[in-house]
């Protein structure tokens, strides 16, 4: 009788650790953030982007099986982006479309990714290369489904840092270097001259209103402004929307893309904004 109950001891015991190491390792899931897959990459994203570049709005090819790697520069978090990612690698930057929301708990901004490229379609959207499931009807991109994410996007180390290319406003004349690259402007502000200007505005217009807001910026050279305006593209959707406009200048910091015949430019979030100085006029 002694001997049962020993051994019905030693089996409670084993029991209970073997029930702690299960909901350690549960509780415990090892870290993957340092985890790289190391995919091998052959394509780098200016060779892929470049026969898109300039006058070829409308213009899109179906991939073949090739494979890209970017780190990820702006998300959807604030709600300026939507359904997008955008990467970018040491050559270029690429505007990625996902129909899916809260890409940034997937995505955040300075996850490493690479992307499968077969069956994917590069379109030149409104002259902006861009990185999407297929074209529908009317030739507007569609973004991988939420279904197939996995399949094409494959999520590495996390994270990493992008410093911004530094620019002038008058580089971006010639839009083709930087599109879909972040940038960072020095010496900007906002236009207090054309169409009324925009001062003590906010960022934009609910999204009951409108669904974007255009707001002008100068750049503040030598105490005076110049004429050239950059467009600011900020959505009502976005959380910050209805901040006013800083009313200093200084620098700005963000992803420059094309829209038509447009420049534009977009925050990922108010801290891109750092109009801390006074006016320059």
């Amino acid at each position: 009788m002694k001997g049962i109950r020993l051994a019905l001891g030693l089996v409670a015991v084993s029991a209970f650790f073997l029930n702690s190491c299960i909901k350690q390792s549960f509780d415990n899931p090892p870290d993957l953030t340092t985890f790289d897959p190391n995919l091998t990459v052959n394509v780098k994203l200016k060779d892929l982007v470049a026969p898109f570049l300039g006058n070829t709005a409308g213009k899109n090819r179906v991939l073949g099986d090739s494979t890209i790697y970017g780190i990820v520069t702006a998300d959807d978090r604030s709600g300026n982006f939507y359904k997008q990612i955008i990467i970018q690698d040491s050559t270029a930057g690429m505007n990625i479309a996902i129909a899916n929301t809260y890409l940034y708990s997937s995505y955040p901004i300075g996850r490493k990714v690479y992307i499968k490229l077969k069956g994917l379609t590069l379109v030149s959207y409104k002259g902006n290369p861009e990185l999407c499931y297929g074209l529908d009807n009317l030739g507007k991109p569609v973004g991988i489904p939420p279904t197939l994410q996995d399949s094409f996007i494959v999520k590495a180390s996390y994270p990493h840092t992008v410093t911004p290319l530094e620019v002038r406003l008058s580089d971006l004349s010639n839009t083709n270097p930087y599109l879909n690259l972040l940038i960072k402007i020095d010496n900007m502000q906002v236009d207090s001259a054309s169409n009324g200007g925009y001062l003590n505005l906010p960022y934009a217009k609910p999204s009951g209103v409108a669904i974007s807001t255009p707001r002008f910026l100068v750049s503040c050279t030598g105490g005076s402004t110049s004429s050239v305006t950059l467009e600011l593209y900020n959505s009502g959707y976005a959380d910050f929307y209805n901040a006013n406009m800083p009313t200093g200048y200084g620098s700005i910091t963000g992803i420059f893309s094309v829209y038509g015949s447009a420049s534009q430019f977009q925050i990922r979030d108010t801290t891109d904004v750092n109009f801390t100085q006074p006016r320059c006029h």
